[in-house]
């Protein structure tokens, strides 16, 4: 059911609950379904309101700062019932096994689990996000989609398919209020900002949570023993909620090796190069295909393993994307960008006129949102690349205070020299692949340095890496903080390697495999 911070207030709430959920975006509330469905009772926490709000910066309850690298798209995340599904546009898919494994020429690379551990969960979330599995594997595909893939021509012991879903209509998290307000198990209170954790001293688990009114004020929620604290506020809030938890902790808990808030990951991505193909093409699946309804497909192209590790290349995909006017347009770029927060933000004049005026943006606009397959000669090489883990991007405190006293979270978003570089050569690899007499380049990285074009992706990840050891990250395999018995990060914050996918499925299904590892504990 729904309730009111009012409710907080009575110090016998919180030993009602099997688990406190900070966060309800699609990792918290796909924790609190599955809780649902095994019968354990749980309360979310969301610090942002229950009816989806354009945010605005004296509207956010956790103000953040923002101190590294431009992000170029606004905003990167919402604080409100659904979280950052409200921004989101339903593009899916798993990570690839290489982004799993230990790659040497990766530092830091390595998860603790595997793709099989994740494989049922991402099975299983298959009706809620509206994919079907199969589709993600080339060998799976009905022979009419493949027919469809084989009319890029490319080198296939260089380069392998990268496949991804599109749902028409993206799973928004905020609709899942009616079912909690029916739900004898869930209940969920909406503005109720959560500030810091606290724990007896002689204690390793964490006994209460400091939560802020939004008239002023905070009130402490006393949880019952053995009561799970899962965090799925993201990589921006996760740290800032640790770091600030000082009471026994000095540097913050969870912090005593210092890597909370480290590795901040994203994927940088835009486009990176075009191409001239030697005669005219009509496939859609390599911009967008609805091959049922409600969902698309599209395929991008990603290095081979084995040709990856022997050119030390991150796991990056490009997107061969139909365009309709040749050479650098950072206009329609710009503008492109813009448009994919527009539901998040008020729409600007300029915006509506670029689209009005230009011919080459309006139809990539409609290929895109509605799958029109098109006729086209030119590509635009949309790239989105994996973030090497890089210990000094990272989420600190700031000196500056909230509402409530607590410092707020400064953000410095950092992209490697390696990872720039990489670009031009991973370009090199991929022109390599494609016979010059299917398509030529236009421009390259050389001409548009990749390091002045690329954006956020809005996909914040790492910053409580997992870890087998606490050295290395700050929650282990089934996402327990390794300094406290009964705290838990289950969203993209826990990601040690960011791969080159949309993280919200992985991360649901985290989020998931943690229920049950709960559920069994309980």
């Amino acid at each position: 059911m729904l309730l009111s911070l009012s409710h907080i207030s009575s110090e016998q709430l919180g030993i009602q609950y099997d688990a406190v959920v900070v966060g309800s975006g699609p990792s918290g509330l796909t924790f609190a379904r599955a809780m649902h469905e095994a019968r354990r009772r749980v309360l979310v926490l969301e610090a942002g309101p229950a009816k989806p709000k354009r945010p605005g910066p004296d509207e956010d309850v956790l103000p953040m700062q923002d101190i590294g690298l431009p992000r170029r798209l606004s905003p990167t995340y919402a604080n409100q019932v659904g979280g950052g599904s409200s921004l989101w546009h339903g593009v899916m898919g798993p990570l690839d096994d290489e982004d799993f494994e230990v790659r040497p020429w990766i530092p830091h690379s390595g998860w603790p689990i595997s793709q099989a551990d994740l494989s049922s969960y991402i099975e299983s979330l298959a009706n809620r996000y509206q994919y079907t599995t199969d589709y993600f594997h080339v060998e799976q595909l009905p022979d009419h989609l493949r027919a469809l893939l084989a009319a890029l021509e490319f080198d296939q012991n260089i380069l392998q398919n990268k496949l991804l879903i599109q749902a028409t209509k993206p799973a928004r998290f905020a609709d899942d209020m009616e079912y909690i307000k029916r739900s004898e198990y869930v209940d969920l209170v909406s503005d109720s900002p959560v500030l810091e954790l606290l724990g007896a001293s002689t204690s390793a688990a964490v006994s209460s949570l400091r939560i802020g009114k939004l008239g002023g004020g905070t009130v402490d929620l006393n949880l019952r023993e053995n009561c799970a604290v899962v965090l799925c506020g993201g990589a921006h809030q996760n740290p800032r909620l640790l770091l600030n938890s000082r009471s026994r902790h000095p540097a913050g808990l969870g912090n005593s090796e210092g890597l909370v808030g480290r590795f901040l990951g994203d994927h940088p991505m835009g486009n990176a190069f075009q191409l001239r193909l030697a005669a005219t093409q009509r496939s859609g699946i390599y911009s967008e295909h609805l091959f049922k309804p409600g969902q698309k497909i599209r395929s991008g192209l990603r290095l081979k393993a084995g040709i990856a590790a022997e050119t030390g290349m991150p796991n990056h995909a490009v997107f061969l994307r139909p365009a309709f006017a040749a050479g650098l347009d950072d206009r329609t770029e710009r503008v492109k960008l813009s448009l994919l927060t527009l539901a998040a933000r008020r729409a600007k004049v300029e915006d509506f006129l670029t689209l009005a005026t230009n011919l080459n943006l309006a139809r990539q606009v409609l290929a895109y949102k509605f799958a029109i397959p098109v006729r086209y000669d030119i590509l635009d090489a949309f790239l989105v690349c994996e973030q090497t883990p890089n210990p000094e991007s990272k989420v600190i405190l700031s000196e500056d205070t909230d509402a409530f006293g607590y410092r707020v979270p400064a953000v410095d978003w950092q992209v490697n020299s390696f990872d720039v570089e990489s670009v031009e050569r991973f370009y090199s690899v991929v022109a390599g692949a494609i016979d010059p007499s299917f398509a030529r380049p236009i421009w390259t990285p050389r001409e548009a340095p990749w390091a002045a074009r690329f954006s956020s992706a809005a996909h914040h990840l790492g910053t409580c890496r997992m870890a087998n050891s606490p050295k290395f990250g700050v929650v282990n395999e089934n996402l327990r903080l390794f300094e406290a018995t009964n705290v838990y990060v289950a969203d993209g914050s826990v990601f040690p390697t960011t791969g080159n996918t949309n993280p919200t499925v992985v991360a649901s299904a985290l989020a998931q495999r943690l229920a049950k590892h709960l559920t069994e504990k309980i």
